[in-house]
């Protein structure tokens, strides 16, 4: 027995080739061909990845496929030619690279036809090859590891003649280290089933004593063990981690350091839910430097701050490659600099040379986080809360500085961005990682505070009405008026409104006007379909209002009140007061800014004398068909400013009076029939009344 051992290991040591330190990878499938003598007949296809440089090669020829079925029964052994060899292009992402050298992967191509006879327990295929490539990162002694490839078919698939799923394409020869990698792992199935993916354990078979099972060793199978800190899901180290989309099979991350990885990609592949086979394909993932081979961009000043500069240009300073260089941006422009710049707003830039090589760019100026200022206007301020519940219920990266002081933050790109363009990494205003409620606590916290950039205003016209409805029209400092702010009517609604932000605002701040809204019964929705803010800011008598629905879904056709409100006064001057709505921006569910028309209306701030007198103004006829008279009390002398509004608040009629006489006429007849409120103004007085118009007795 010790002379056989020791004839077996000269023989390995002169015969290398069969002791093989090359296997990078591979996978196995099968295809249903058809139905003889009621047994199904399957191609076998098997896929072995070899290093050209790093082992010793051959590929075999032949190559030892077999079939066992669920306990472990032999059921057929062949031998199967090597079909073909091609070499992988050395490709990897990004354009103009320049190639790590010592890297060569070849595919060889095994296929086999089997037949097999119906086994409600299913049969396994199976190849199995030691040894894996010597210089392997993510496991030990990679040299002394095999590898098994082996796909299972079910009794579900026999009977539904299944061919499994396929690998679309070849994996990368090369990923480039801290450069971010998206590589379409995906599977196509030629009977359309549905299919999942994960990272999964490595297939281990055969060893340095055995290094070519004949025939392969039947399940279970080993399973490779990764060496710290690599695992079966993090087969590779990343920033962010490198990870697989289940649905897509999307691979994604940029990996960060450079070697040999192991990975194994699972794929599940199911019909009407039921579970027909997991097939998967294991291979030596090649990280390295990946220099740019030509063009490199850098921007002029190179040194841009890294926060509250407003960038009005862009200039590209190519080098590297042949020049003439030619530009193409997002913008249409075809040269080294763009003007213009909006905050905010993203510029692609592709710069390429005379030899074709190109290199992208993505610029932003002036994008750090502001906590508060989710639309990156530059003010923390009732707009911002539209944002919050536009995307409400959002997931993105958290931010490492969960502040929300008014400091500028830097945080990573979302992968979502509001219509405007604005990322929606501002929308996360205390960097949780995802948008709620709770982000209304940084607007409110920093309200009003700015920082140096241009907002760029959205006008509207020729749009339903934003209008005061008020339950009474003076104020004196022992009431108070209790008002409502509507949106449209039933004949003018809004359509696919989402949210409303708007200031109310006194034109005259020395009527010590207090304006207090709240929210009830909102055509928007109540507290649990909402976000809502009020904020009377001190000083300027003016109160931002803000609500806006987070269902995802747009309010069609709608129209009613917005929010409610209460008027007080805390004892300012006396006088007329026009109350307007300003700065409005309503948007719909995808955060489009829809036209809307201001309407103001009229109250009078005074005593209780002022308010006896603005009672005595006496109107006749009331209801009026065409044509009253407004009759004024015994203290009324001199000129006067006449004004009508009506039921919306809105001025319909408007002239100075300069007379003797106590009594004023109003032609109606072009009026629409309604409520209308009447005032006539001295520098001293102010008179009131109601006025009713109809058409005809």
């Amino acid at each position: 027995m010790k002379k056989f051992i020791l004839s077996f290991w000269t023989f390995l040591a002169l015969c290398p080739a069969l002791w093989a330190t090359h296997i990078v990878g591979g996978e196995i499938s099968y295809t249903f061909l058809n139905t003889v003598n009621g047994e199904n007949r399957y191609k076998i296809t098997l896929k072995v990845y070899r290093d050209c440089y790093n082992g010793v090669p051959p590929l075999d020829d032949p190559a030892n496929i077999a079939i066992y079925n669920s306990v472990g029964t032999l059921i057929i052994n062949q031998l199967v030619p090597l079909g073909s060899v091609t070499t992988i292009p050395l490709t990897p992402q990004g354009s103009c690279r320049i190639m790590p050298q010592g890297i060569c992967i070849e595919v060889g191509l095994y296929e086999t036809e089997v037949q097999l006879p119906f086994d409600a327990n299913g049969y396994f295929a199976v190849y199995q090859r030691c040894c894996r490539n010597a210089i392997i990162t993510n496991i030990a002694l990679p040299e002394d590891v095999g590898a098994t490839y082996a796909i299972f078919i079910s009794g579900e698939a026999q009977l539904l003649q299944n061919s499994s799923p396929q690998w679309a394409i070849l994996p990368p020869t090369l990923l480039c280290s801290n450069q971010p990698l998206f590589f379409d792992h995906a599977a196509t199935d030629p009977d359309g089933d549905e299919i999942t993916y994960f990272f999964g354990p490595a297939l281990s078979g055969g060893d340095p004593s055995f290094p070519m099972p004949t025939p392969p060793l039947p399940p279970p199978f080993d399973t490779i063990e990764y060496i710290s800190p690599y695992t079966i899901a993090a087969p590779l180290e990343g920033d962010p981690m490198v990870e697989i989309n289940p649905q897509t099979g999307q691979i994604t991350g940029t990996p960060t350091k450079n070697g040999h990885f192991v990975a194994a990609v699972y794929g599940s592949e199911f019909r009407n839910g039921q579970l027909l086979s997991t097939f998967y394909r294991d291979f030596e993932f090649v990280v390295g430097d990946c220099s740019q081979k030509q063009v490199v961009i850098a921007l002029d000043p190179q040194a841009h701050p890294l926060c509250d500069t407003t960038y009005d240009h862009f200039t590209i300073v190519p080098s590297g490659g042949e020049s003439p260089y030619t530009f193409n941006w997002s913008t249409g422009d075809t040269v080294a600099t763009v003007t213009g710049i909006v905050p905010g707003a993203l510029y692609q830039v592709t710069v390429t040379d005379a030899s074709g090589c190109s290199t992208e760019n993505t610029l932003q100026g002036n994008d750090c986080i502001w906590p508060g200022d989710t639309d990156y206007d530059g003010i923390a301020n009732n707009m911002d809360v539209l944002n919050i519940g536009l995307v409400n219920g959002t997931y993105g990266p958290p931010r490492a500085d969960t502040s929300i002081e008014w400091v500028a933050q830097t945080g990573a790109y979302w992968t979502a961005s509001l219509l405007s363009g604005t990322n929606l990494k501002h929308v996360d205003c205390d960097g949780s990682g995802f948008i709620n409620n709770f982000d209304v606590a940084a607007v409110a916290q920093n309200y009003e505070q700015s920082h140096p950039v241009a907002f760029l205003p959205v006008t509207a016209e020729n749009a339903p009405d934003l209008w005061f409805n008020l339950n009474y029209s003076v104020l004196d400092s022992s009431n108070q008026i209790i008002g409502e702010v509507r949106l449209g009517t039933p004949a003018q609604p809004v359509q696919k409104a989402y949210g409303i932000a708007f200031t109310i605002k006194s034109s005259n701040p020395e009527a010590g006007l207090i304006i207090s809204p709240y929210f009830s019964n909102s055509i928007f929705g109540n507290a649990q379909h909402t976000v809502s803010l009020a904020k009377q800011l001190p000083g300027h008598r003016e109160t931002d209002v803000v609500i806006c629905n987070i269902d995802r879904v747009a309010l069609n056709n709608i129209n009613g009140t917005v929010c409610y409100f209460i008027l007080q006064s805390d004892n300012g001057t006396p006088g007329p007061v026009s109350l307007s709505l300003e700065k409005i921006r309503l948007i719909d569910d995808k955060g489009q800014v829809l036209p809307v028309n201001p309407v103001p209306t009229q109250i009078v701030v005074g005593q209780q004398e002022a308010i006896a007198a603005a009672q005595t103004l006496r109107i006749q006829p009331n209801p009026a068909s065409g044509e009253a008279q407004l009759w004024l009390p015994e203290s009324f002398a001199g000129d006067a400013t006449v004004e009508v509004y009506d039921a919306l608040g809105r001025l319909v009629h408007r002239r100075n009076w300069s007379a003797t006489e106590r009594n004023i006429r109003l032609r109606t007849l072009d009026w629409e029939n309604g409520h209308y409120t009447v005032f006539v103004r001295q520098e001293q007085q102010l008179f009131s009344g109601k006025l009713v118009v109809v058409s005809s007795w």
